[in-house]
């Protein structure tokens, strides 16, 4: 498919590199995942070849300082946009950095594993940077083309809530939506405990105490 403008032609293209991230035409960012995938094993290869040289503690670090990291990039903006088999990819890289730390076989339940190096896993991993990054926002009110965005139900109508710490989520048709921001972040922060959410714009330990809880919920 081609487009003209002024006698130039342009053709279009199936996704496009902006800051980092791939994004394709569906914005399901599956060229993103493919393009995180060839990097990270790619480094993980390395790690292998060199394993018996490094001590647990420096597989660790090298996993979580090369690997995961890449993987994390830019995930607030991408993984609410996943299809399950492009967030079980992500799974499965972390999985592999598991098992070059502990040994485990390839067959093997990896949740103890991951429990055990109180690592979260890919989906609790985004929400942990995810709500950090939503509280951050609330506490300082910036950006505010995000900030304003979120608004308080008690900010929208006077009846009681039992819960007065819970954010407005905006009519949507959508699935597209559902994937979004203004979507995303109200779900995200209503979904904690009533004492999570008031540690949440109170307390400076907050994203220690999010991190304990969603190991909790991991190990359930």
């Amino acid at each position: 498919m081609h487009m003209t403008i002024e006698n130039d032609n342009l053709s279009f293209s199936d996704s496009m590199k902006f800051l980092g991230l791939y994004f394709d035409e569906d914005l399901r960012f599956r060229t993103h995942i493919s393009n995180i995938n060839k990097i990270c094993y790619f480094k993980l290869k390395l790690l292998y070849r060199n394993k018996t040289l490094l001590s647990n503690v420096m597989k660790i670090r090298l996993c979580e300082s090369l690997v995961i990291s890449s993987m994390l990039y830019g995930s607030i903006i991408y993984y609410p946009c996943l299809d399950q088999e492009s967030a079980n990819r992500l799974q499965k890289i972390q999985n592999s950095c598991c098992r070059l730390i502990t040994g485990q076989k390839r067959y093997e339940h990896i949740t103890p594993s991951l429990n055990m190096l109180s690592w979260l896993k890919v989906k609790h991993l985004f929400s942990y940077h995810f709500l950090n990054f939503l509280v951050k926002i609330l506490i300082m009110s910036s950006p505010p083309y995000l900030k304003n965005k979120l608004l308080f139900r008690t900010r929208i109508h006077s009846m009681p809530i039992r819960d007065t710490n819970m954010l407005a989520i905006p009519k949507h048709r959508t699935a597209m939506f559902q994937r979004s921001f203004s979507y995303q972040g109200p779900k995200q922060f209503n979904a904690l405990t009533p004492e999570l959410k008031r540690n949440a714009l109170g307390d400076k330990h907050f994203n220690s105490i999010l991190k304990k809880h969603l190991l909790y919920l991991q190990r359930l």
